[in-house]
């Protein structure tokens, strides 16, 4: 009852316990704050099962379609055994685990994967386990087992997708030694938030969302800037402080899910009223300063990406981190000199693309 009590409180009364509780105010992102506790299913089914005869191996296909076209699900953990066999096998960049035939292809091979490892998990809303795979079939053949984006399955191995693409680019550009606590992803939530450690998701196939979330928390682990709770409208002003956290996390979804060199760099489901929510050139009617979000985001991106416009600034995202992480900066005023004092570029280009973005002068 207490536990019930309190998080109502959390929810309706934010201030009621004298703190403010990040997940009220992210309804803008997806555009609404949604209550969707529905259970789903622990154990993932697939869409589509194909196989084909491969004598003396078993190859799994783990394969998500998007968009007509199906993308692998790599870093996944299996458990295999049949009998007296056992082993652990994970699939590769192509989504795949290959093994020998280790018992007679009369026989059935056991297949079982729960998405958790030592930096994620995607939980269902209470929280009580992972997600997990459960598959069973000879012990030999090709078998490709495929889901739809936006089915049960498909939005939680999208999740899966975002999540390991973003710890696979990180650790080898800057290295994961940050990377302190599992982050959790509650699917599906009533909201889409990052609070108390966990990244709470309504849409797994909503990829820029989840990207953002995850830069939260991300941006908490590495103590890349100050964070602070309250209202916030992409295309309004509101504090330094929130506006700098905002923005970092969609440069983190950005720097994750979209090439460097695109020219119209943009967000394909965030924010529905201003999709797609592009970032390269951004609109005129947006508030400007450093206390838009929106513009936070475009400061940032300027700074390392291969597009001029005509910024023509290429920093590394290794070197805006090593500026950043552990200085917790109240704001993008803060980050700028940072970046200055630890010569990511000179004062005169820092400044040139901080007018084009903020359309106000640094000083």
């Amino acid at each position: 009852m207490i536990r019930v009590l309190l998080w109502a409180l959390l929810v309706f009364f934010p201030g009621a316990l004298g703190f403010a509780n990040p997940a009220l105010h992210e309804e803008d992102l997806s555009g609404g704050h949604i209550f969707r506790l529905q259970s789903f299913s622990d154990v993932l089914k697939e869409d589509r099962l194909e196989t084909e005869a491969l004598p003396g191996v078993l190859e799994f296909h783990l394969l998500r379609e998007d968009r007509g076209i199906l993308t692998p699900v790599s870093a996944v953990e299996f458990r295999a055994s049949s009998g007296s066999f056992s082993g652990a096998f994970t699939t590769d960049r192509d989504g795949v685990i290959s093994i020998p035939a280790a018992c007679a292809a009369s026989d059935k091979l056991s297949l079982e994967a729960s998405f958790k490892n030592a930096h994620f998990s995607i939980e269902n809303p209470s929280g009580s386990r992972a997600y997990r795979l459960l598959y069973q079939g000879p012990c030999e053949g090709r078998v490709r087992w495929i889901v739809k984006s936006d089915s049960e399955a498909g939005q939680i191995l999208g999740v899966w997708q975002v999540a390991e693409r973003a710890r696979r680019r990180l650790e080898a550009e800057v290295g994961l030694a940050f990377w302190k606590k599992r982050i959790p992803f509650v699917f599906p939530s009533d909201g889409d938030y990052y609070s108390w450690g966990k990244v709470n998701i309504t849409r797994g196939d909503f990829w820029d969302v989840v990207g953002h979330e995850l830069g939260h928390a991300i941006y908490d682990q590495a103590g890349i800037g100050g964070s602070q709770g309250g209202q916030h409208k992409i295309d309004q002003c509101y504090t330094g402080t929130l506006a700098f956290s905002e923005g970092w996390a969609s440069f983190f979804s950005a720097w994750v899910s979209v090439p460097l060199d695109d020219a119209d760099a943009r967000f394909e489901f965030m924010v529905p009223r201003r999709a797609p929510l592009r970032f390269e050139s951004i609109p005129a009617d947006v508030c400007a300063g450093q206390t838009n979000e929106w513009r936070v985001t475009g400061f940032l991106w300027d700074l390392m990406d291969l597009h001029a416009d005509p910024e023509v600034s290429e920093a590394p995202f290794g070197a805006l981190w090593q500026a950043l992480t552990g200085s917790r900066v109240p704001d993008s005023k803060a980050a700028a000199r940072r970046l200055v004092s630890s010569r990511v570029m000179s004062p005169g280009e820092l400044e040139s693309i901080w007018q084009q973005n903020f359309l106000t002068t640094l000083e």
